[in-house]
């Protein structure tokens, strides 16, 4: 096997394999908008394919946001490659804000830490994805993303002005 530079993917089965055995950090986007004055937050549908988040076979494709493993690389790029990826190339994250993280120690793909951060969108709404007001998130969602759409919730209510931790509650 190559080995492969840093932002490059590697073979699924590969990625997988090393998820499980080595802690990872990743970028948990969450894109904004203000629509009629009031904050929304875009979500998006997992694949129909997709292995580590399969759909539920009564309720569907599961709902998240955008986000990625960081390999090895700056925030702009690994938030550049989210775009390409989640949004199509049909929107842009701007306005980064940090607001908190998440100890994902629970997380059965493998151990995570999710650097998470509200971010203006500018651009189209992608296929598979749909703006949901901040307060309403979308029934059937990827567990991880509903305890993180919770806290966040939880620090826009409470307003929160500094970044936050959350050890994985599960």
């Amino acid at each position: 096997m190559e080995l492969r530079a840093a932002g490059e993917p590697w073979p699924a089965v590969v990625f997988e394999a090393m998820v499980k055995v080595m802690a990872h950090c990743s970028w948990e986007p969450i894109p904004t908008r203000l629509r009629d004055g009031k904050l929304q937050f875009l979500y998006c549908l997992r694949s129909a394919d997709d292995a580590a988040y399969p759909p539920d076979p009564v309720k569907g494709r599961p709902w998240y946001f955008g986000g990625s493993y960081n390999r090895g690389e700056p925030v702009s790029q690994g938030l550049c490659r989210v775009e390409a990826h989640d949004f199509k190339g049909r929107g842009r994250l701007v306005s980064r804000q940090f607001v908190g993280c998440v100890n994902w120690h629970r997380e059965q793909r493998g151990p995570d830490v999710g650097l998470v951060f509200l971010c203006c969108y500018e651009g189209e709404t992608p296929p598979d994805a749909r703006w949901f007001d901040w307060d309403q998130p979308p029934e059937h969602m990827i567990e991880g993303h509903r305890i993180l759409v919770e806290r966040v919730i939880q620090a826009i209510r409470d307003e929160e002005k500094t970044p936050w931790f959350l050890d994985d509650p599960r």
